[in-house]
C-alpha cells in the first residue's frame, strides 16, 4: 500500500514510522529537511512531554472528545514508541526531556528509525481524488495522512496549507487563533521594568471574572508580559479579546508569603528599600516605590492607605491587556480540523475514506509543558497505525 504523509514534523514522522512497517511511505515537506519546528522546541532542549497529563492541560472546541485522544492507553503507545526508536528521557520536576536535553537528539532518533522516501522542498497545494485513490503532484496514493501543523512560527513552514486541504475535502475548520504567546500592555511602566524577571503568581481575569491562575517566572518586557506562566493565560485572553471583552492580568510578586503585611510589620523600622531588596529585584523595588510615591520612607512612617496600596501593588498588581502577540511569536495554533469529523480511534476522516489527520492541524492544543508535542506523537501514532 502506498501512503502519502504531508508534513515532516513530529506527528508526520511518528505516523511514518508506524505506517512504514508494511507500506511504501512518501513524506512531503516544504522545508529542506524534517523537523524544522521541532528543533526550536523548548529553546532547543525539547520539552517532549509531561508527567501530569490532566485533561485541563488540553483544549478543544469539543472538550468531551479530548479524553478519546488523551488517555493512558495512548500514553503507553508513545512511551513504547520512544523506547523503540531509542530515545531516553529524563524527568525534570515533571517536565520530560530527551536525556541529552537537545531537540536534535529527538529528531535524529526519529529520522534514523525511518525507511521512507522524503520529498523535501515540495509543497502540496492540492490533492485530487480519483477512483478511490489520491493524486499528489501526479503521483497516486492509496491513503493520505495530513500532518502539516498550524499557523504558528510560519518561518518553519507552518503556513496553514493543511487547513486548506481539509476544507477542500469538505471538513470543518474551527476558528483559528495564535496561542501560547506574550501579552501586550500599556501601563506606562514598560520601559522601566523591561528586562526584569521574577517568580510570581499570575491570574487572568475576563470581564472581572477570574479564569485561570499560574505560577512561574514572569518576564517583564518593553511591550508587556511574557514567560511560560503568561503563555498559559494567553489562549483564553486571545479568545476574549476577539469578542472585545476586557482582559486583565493580576500579578502577585510575593508568592512566598500569604501575609506580606505581617512581614512588613516585623520589619517596620527599616526603610522600604531595604525591606524590598530582600525579596524583590532592585529594579522593581525602585519602580514600585516611585510609582507609589513613598521612597525614602520606613514602613512605620506610612499612613494606613499607603500601606494598603503598597500591599495591593505587590500582591495584586492589575495590568490591563491591550493585545497578544500573533502567529510569528505564538508557539501553537488553537482551533483546527473539527474532532467531530474524525474517527478518534484511527484519526481517519469520517467524510473521506483513507484520509487521516494528526498533530497541530487538529482542533486540539495544550498548555506549555510538552503537551503539544504529546498531542503530535499520540495522534501521529494513531494515524500511522491500522494500515496493514
Amino acid at each position: 500500500m502506498r501512503i502519502a504523509i504531508i508534513g515532516a514534523g513530529p506527528a508526520g514522522l511518528a505516523a511514518a514510522k508506524k505506517a512504514s512497517k508494511e507500506n511504501d511511505i512518501v513524506v512531503f515537506d516544504g522545508n529542506n529537511d524534517a523537523g524544522k519546528k521541532l528543533l526550536l522546541t523548548g529553546s532547543g532542549r525539547c520539552n517532549i512531554g509531561n508527567v501530569n497529563n490532566d485533561l485541563s492541560k488540553y483544549h478543544s472546541s469539543n472538550k468531551e472528545l479530548i479524553k478519546k485522544i488523551i488517555n493512558d492507553k495512548n500514553f503507553d503507545k508513545v512511551n513504547n514508541f520512544f523506547k523503540e526508536i531509542g530515545l531516553v528521557l529524563k524527568d525534570k520536576n515533571g517536565y520530560l526531556y530527551p536525556y541529552s536535553e537537545k531537540s536534535s537528539s529527538v529528531l535524529s532518533c526519529l529520522k534514523n528509525s525511518l525507511d521512507v522516501d522524503f520529498r523535501f522542498n515540495t509543497y502540496v497545494e492540492n490533492i485530487k481524488r480519483k477512483d478511490n485513490k489520491f493524486i499528489i503532484n501526479g503521483e497516486v496514493f492509496d491513503k493520505v495522512i495530513i500532518t502539516t501543523g498550524g499557523l504558528s512560527y510560519p518561518k518553519t513552514g507552518s503556513t496553514g496549507e493543511g487547513f486548506h486541504l481539509a476544507k477542500a475535502f469538505g471538513h470543518k475548520v474551527t476558528n483559528l487563533n495564535p496561542s501560547l504567546m506574550a501579552l501586550e500592555t500599556n501601563t506606562g511602566l514598560e520601559k522601566e521594568w523591561s528586562g526584569t524577571r521574577c517568580e510570581v503568581n499570575v491570574s487572568s481575569y475576563i470581564v472581572g471574572r477570574k479564569i485561570k491562575e499560574e505560577h512561574g517566572e514572569l518576564q517583564l518586557t518593553s511591550f508587556g508580559l511574557s514567560g511560560i506562566c503568561i503563555f498559559n493565560l494567553s489562549r483564553d485572553i486571545r479568545l476574549a479579546l476577539n469578542e472585545e471583552k476586557s482582559c486583565e492580568v493580576r500579578i502577585n510578586f510575593c508568592p512566598w508569603t500569604d501575609d506580606l503585611s505581617k512581614y512588613m510589620e516585623e520589619n517596620k523600622d527599616k526603610y522600604l528599600t531595604n525591606i524590598c531588596d530582600g525579596f524583590l529585584d532592585y529594579k522593581l523595588t525602585n519602580l514600585f516605590l516611585k510609582y507609589l510615591k513613598i521612597r525614602d520612607k520606613k514602613w512605620c512612617e506610612l499612613k494606613i492607605d499607603e500601606k494598603n496600596k503598597f500591599i495591593d501593588t505587590l500582591t495584586n498588581f492589575k495590568v490591563s491587556i491591550e493585545d497578544t502577540k500573533g502567529y510569528l511569536d505564538a508557539q501553537v495554533t488553537s482551533g483546527g480540523v473539527s474532532l467531530e469529523e474524525i474517527n478518534l480511534e484511527t484519526m481517519e476522516s469520517k467524510l473521506v475514506k483513507n484520509l487521516y489527520f494528526a498533530g497541530e492541524v487538529l482542533d486540539l492544543d495544550g498548555d506549555c509543558g510538552g503537551y503539544n508535542l504529546t498531542i503530535c506523537f499520540v495522534t501521529g501514532l494513531i494515524a500511522g497505525d491500522n494500515h496493514d
